[in-house]
């Protein structure tokens, strides 16, 4: 801090607790804004001291959720303001899709469509996501879901073949295909459900490993060197 700053926008109470403090220190006056995690409502302000002396004395809480305030303390619940969050991103194969998703954005405040982003782009905002949602009807999403499961970001993903065979057959977030009913419980529950992210987290966690350039490197140079010896079958 240089000390001409106008204000401090911090993310995380716990994480940001000693920039907050320090700011406020320096700063008496000018106004400080707290954007809470889930991280932040749902375990760290109950019980972490530094994230309790972060929402004292912020000026303004920003939480990410509708029922997010209510995990406040009701001390400083006034200081609460809800910013919602959900992105898609891609590039319309299909026309009438397109104007579906612009009047979508239009009168749902809570949905953004981006558009066709360049990948680092892409890859930057799935691993910031709290959830990456990939309802394919047939293909399953590889590169997509293999991004979020090595970037540590949980998968809501239909019940197709191409999702399942990255994700296992026993994966807990899938929905069936079409069911927007059943998608829509799914992202209640990963709002609600302290428990359904870190779940979900820990199933791609195992699956990760699979995904590792190495044994992509491996196993093709083995099945190479399985036909270079003339055993067509590759390896079992």
């Amino acid at each position: 801090m240089q000390g001409d700053e106008a204000a401090l926008i911090a993310l995380h109470a716990r994480k940001s607790a000693d920039s907050v403090a320090a700011w406020r220190i320096a700063n008496p006056h000018r106004p400080l804004m707290l954007v809470l995690t889930g991280t932040d409502l749902y375990d760290d302000i109950a019980h972490d001291p530094a994230a309790q002396r972060s929402l004292a004395l912020a000026d303004r809480l920003v939480v990410l959720n509708e029922l997010g305030a209510l995990h406040l303390p009701a001390d400083v619940r006034d200081k609460a303001s809800i910013c919602l969050q959900f992105d898609h991103i891609g590039g319309a194969l299909d026309a009438g899709l397109a104007q579906q998703a612009r009047e979508l954005a239009l009168h749902c405040p809570r949905y953004r469509w981006l558009g066709d982003l360049p990948h680092a782009d892409t890859r930057a905002r799935i691993q910031a996501a709290h959830v990456l949602v990939h309802p394919s009807r047939v293909e399953g999403g590889a590169q997509a879901v293999i991004e979020a499961i090595t970037s540590g970001t949980p998968v809501l993903a239909s019940r197709v073949d191409g999702n399942l065979g990255l994700l296992g057959a026993s994966y807990p977030g899938c929905f069936d295909w079409g069911d927007a009913t059943g998608l829509a419980a799914l992202l209640l529950r990963a709002r609600d459900d302290r428990d359904m992210l870190p779940e979900l987290q820990a199933c791609c966690a195992e699956r990760a490993p699979l995904f590792h350039p190495d044994r992509e490197r491996h196993g093709l140079l083995t099945l190479l060197a399985s036909m270079l010896e003339g055993d067509h079958r590759g390896p079992a």
